[in-house]
């Protein structure tokens, strides 16, 4: 069996802790994590946790897709992106395999552009509006928890884009420093990462501005997914993929390709227990807000906006 975890640089005040997978905290909602099970699962040998893993989690985060040819837009995005982008390692984990009991390579998103996937998402969602020059002239507005906005930044700039970024007051203080120091415009609002978006998107509709959603847009979701494209195309006979859920758009553009060239690969949601909207939301069919609490998976966490696309059909 072989397996592929996505992994992003976490980082934690002024600290940036690149161990995967640091506390049982980052665990998935589930009691059965094939890595860092609960106590009442260890007895349970680990590759039998993830078969059940995966059986559990696929009843509630489905792949049926309500944006048509999906997959074929995250593979144009890929041929959009890639000469603005790192191509990440696919790095074999010799302790997790030991450990899973199965072949485990890690997907270093973490050693992108500005260290995480997020990048992908943003210069695909640019450079699809290159045919706009007098929208991308008046400027864009996006709203982030950290690294979607260090990705519009980095990809506003190589387009020479004007940008403001909206936050919320709980921003991790070091992403928030790592955006102010670019440069550019970074607007504090509300305690939730939604109320940021609301705020982004009411200011773009009041000054003809352009708002760009950290997941709540098909091209960004397509963009992020070439992430399966790479993972692909590395390993082919990949068995399961397990991918952070936030909002929902980086697990719906890779599941939308990699579903599309095997559909027998499984594509695992994982989300933090402080934090698990997404997952409340596919179980009662409907965005479900909930309250977030203070989690490591800072990327991960904080609500989702209603209507979302990347709320796939239940």
């Amino acid at each position: 069996m072989k397996v592929v975890s996505l992994y992003n640089k976490v980082a934690r005040n002024t600290t940036e802790i690149n161990k995967p997978f640091a506390g049982l905290e980052l665990t998935s909602i589930h009691n059965t994590c094939p890595y860092l099970a609960d106590e009442s699962s260890t007895k349970v040998p680990v590759h039998a946790r993830t078969a059940t893993f995966c059986d559990r989690l696929n009843t509630w985060i489905k792949m049926e897709f309500t944006v048509d040819k999906l997959g074929d837009k995250v593979q144009e995005a890929y041929t959009r992106i890639k000469s603005h982008v790192w191509k990440t390692p696919l790095m074999y984990s010799l302790y997790l395999s030991t450990e899973g009991q199965a072949e485990v390579y890690l997907k270093l998103e973490s050693e992108q552009l500005t260290g995480s996937f997020k990048l992908r998402g943003a210069f695909n969602k640019l450079l699809t509006l290159n045919k706009k020059p007098d929208q991308l002239k008046r400027g864009i507005t996006t709203a982030s928890s950290g690294n979607h906005g260090l990705a519009c930044i980095a990809a506003c700039k190589a387009c020479n884009v004007p940008l403001e970024v909206f936050v919320s007051e709980e921003v991790n203080p070091t992403k928030l420093q790592n955006m102010r120091h670019h440069g550019v415009k970074v607007t504090l609002h509300g305690h939730d990462c939604v109320d940021a978006e609301i705020m982004a998107r009411q200011t773009a509709a009041e000054t003809g501005k352009l708002y760009i959603s950290p997941y709540n847009d098909v091209d960004v979701m397509a963009g992020n997914g070439t992430v399966g494209c790479e993972i692909h195309n590395d390993l082919p006979e990949v068995d399961y993929v397990f991918v952070s859920v936030g909002g929902g758009g980086f697990i719906g553009g890779i599941a939308a390709y990699l579903k599309k060239v095997n559909p027998k690969i499984q594509v695992i949601g994982c989300q933090p227990r402080n934090s698990k909207v997404m997952y409340e939301s596919v179980k009662v069919g409907y965005i479900k807000h909930d309250e977030s609490l203070a989690t490591l998976s800072d990327g991960t966490s904080g609500d989702i906006e209603d209507g979302s696309v990347s709320r796939i059909q239940i």
